[in-house]
């Protein structure tokens, strides 16, 4: 029988300590600890700049923001979903991109009861079907509110990992996440970490 990990406390929104847990669909546990769940929705509800990403759709864009909202879906709260981006090159996004709603994808997230999100996408983003993700850590650093994110592979994107933040991060706010997400020991995610690139903001 698996053994649960320790609890792991999620740390004041002041607190300068860099706190991540594995996948849930690493661990050995099949739900996180209530005490490390996602933040608090009005935390998580701003326009999150994404700084750092596996994937690689985002090495051709710049200025990635993820905006959450809170909604309710069925007396559910949920979030609004909308992620936007600009071509790295400054181009208008081509006629191909707008009707692929490459520069602007829109869903709703909905939190699950073993702590992770399930994202379905509005429009013809429906066939993707749903996209499993979940708050690896959260918090403020120095007066730097940060998100570490993991998604599973959906049709249209691999498994990865995002860093988001209210700003542009400091060198040290990133190397330290850097250093929680490899001293993890989970082999996907330090095989994923190789493929971590900068986003470019403006």
């Amino acid at each position: 029988m698996a053994t649960a990990p320790e609890p792991i406390v999620i740390p004041p929104e002041n607190s300068n300590r860099i706190i991540l847990h594995a996948p849930l669909r690493l661990s050995s546990s099949p739900s996180l600890p209530s005490n490390n769940r996602s933040p608090p929705l009005p935390w998580l509800q701003r326009t999150w700049n994404v700084t750092h990403s596996t994937l690689p759709m985002w090495r051709t864009a710049k200025n990635v923001r993820i905006a959450y909202t809170i909604i309710d879906v069925d007396g559910k709260q949920c979030l609004d979903d909308t992620v936007t981006n600009e071509n790295i090159d400054g181009k208008p996004p081509s006629f191909m991109e707008k009707a692929m709603g490459m520069r602007k994808i829109c869903g709703v997230d909905s939190l699950q009861e073993n702590g992770g999100w399930a994202w379905k996408g509005k429009g013809w983003l429906k066939i993707a079907g749903v996209g499993r993700w979940e708050v690896l850590g959260w918090g403020e650093y120095n007066g730097e509110k940060w998100v570490v994110t993991w998604f599973e592979k959906t049709m249209f994107s691999p498994k990865g990992l995002d860093v988001y933040c209210d700003g542009v991060p400091s060198a040290r706010l990133y190397e330290d996440i850097m250093a929680v997400l490899k001293g993890l020991g989970v082999g996907e995610v330090e095989e994923l970490l190789g493929e971590m690139r900068e986003v470019k903001h403006e």
